[in-house]
């Protein structure tokens, strides 16, 4: 602040987000200094590279911001006391931070009871230091938050939501978000290749439909505009939730999240089931999931954004619901809504075991590409 702007950019951001009903997160990436600025990354005793070194000797100042180097003791305290300063300063509803990568490297496996002197320490520091947020935002009322980053987690099952980068999961997974970036960035870069509007709809669907949280990833130009295919994305969305927003606002996950015929996923919201058709529902298709349904189960059928009526019947096979030949306003994703007897939701069909509910992932990179299993 005082180097460069001369105005507090992390506060008036903060209280311009909280002004606008907004949640609040300051990012906390620097367990990454000692890494990047060292001569080797993610080890316990990381040594300063020798052009680091040399702009402290001109600039002695410059310690305080490459530094301190390693997981030592001091390093750890500063750790935990700028992030102290954070919560205190400027009351945060998350408590943001990547994957700890030394946690699972450098011969330690944290998580596992297996952790250098120096590790151990860091992470008794650091579960006080979220033990103190989440008290302090119990204190306050506010329901603050803490992810658990990363395939290789930080912190025990339940502590926090599980959180990756464009987190593709095949089930209906324990709590978890999928943070999404409509292009290879997480910040802006020029000429970039964003994903189509239609896959980033979809992909929306499939995360919610899976008991997800769908956190998308915007990347503003150096002077904070927007870039157009960007705003493009955004508008679009939220054309899309104009006219579908009762599968997804206030919505929970089903028995089950999809189904292969028909190309769909399932939300409920309270006594009303969401079929979602990924693809132009141009036939009639059957919801599998609804045989043994009584002929009084269903109260009505409509599709969101049409004015034309619906068909639809009990079979023994299920559902049979026949879509109107002009599907109305919405594109890329068209939801059925199901009015029923009976509350839809199934809080028993979550795989609780993060391990077993991350089996079945893909890895993904930051376009959201799927490549081989991990």
């Amino acid at each position: 602040m005082d180097k460069g702007p001369k105005r507090d950019l992390v506060g008036d951001l903060g209280k311009a987000l909280k002004q606008r009903g907004l949640k609040y997160a300051p990012s906390y990436h620097r367990d990454r200094h000692q890494s990047f600025f060292s001569t080797k990354k993610h080890v316990v005793d990381a040594k300063p590279r020798e052009d680091i070194l040399e702009e402290i000797r001109r600039v002695p100042e410059a310690a305080s911001l490459h530094g301190p180097f390693g997981t030592s003791k001091t390093f750890v305290d500063d750790y935990i006391a700028r992030w102290k300063e954070i919560q205190e300063k400027y009351e945060p509803d998350f408590l943001w931070m990547d994957d700890l990568p030394i946690y699972t490297r450098n011969g330690n496996k944290v998580r596992a009871g297996v952790a250098k002197p120096k590790i151990q320490y860091f992470d008794d520091q650091v579960r006080a230091m979220i033990t103190d947020f989440m008290n302090d935002g119990a204190q306050r009322g506010a329901a603050v938050y803490v992810n658990n980053k990363g395939r290789n987690r930080n912190w025990p099952d339940g502590v926090g939501c599980f959180e990756k980068d464009n987190l593709k999961l095949k089930v209906i997974g324990p709590k978890w978000q999928s943070c999404t970036t409509f292009g290879t960035s997480f910040g802006y870069l020029k000429n970039d290749k964003h994903k189509s509007i239609q896959r980033i709809i979809h992909e929306m669907v499939e995360v919610i439909s899976r008991n997800g949280n769908f956190l998308i990833n915007i990347g503003p130009r150096a002077d904070g505009t927007i870039p157009e295919p960007q705003v493009e994305r955004l508008q679009a969305m939220g054309q899309w939730l104009k006219t579908n927003r009762q599968a997804i606002y206030g919505s929970r996950y089903w028995k089950q999240p999809d189904q292969k015929e028909g190309h769909l996923a399932f939300t409920t919201r309270g006594k009303n089931l969401y079929a979602i058709a990924l693809k132009p529902p141009t036939d009639a298709f059957t919801i599998h999931g609804t045989a043994g349904w009584s002929a009084t189960s269903v109260k009505s059928v409509r599709l969101l954004g049409a004015e034309a009526k619906t068909d639809w019947k009990m079979t023994p096979q299920g559902l049979q619901i026949t879509p109107p030949s002009d599907l109305g306003a919405s594109q890329h994703a068209w939801s059925f809504e199901i009015v029923t007897d009976q509350e839809q939701h199934s809080p028993n069909a979550i795989e609780r075991d993060s391990d077993k509910a991350l089996g079945g992932t893909k890895k993904v990179d930051l376009d959201g590409k799927d490549n081989k299993k991990k």
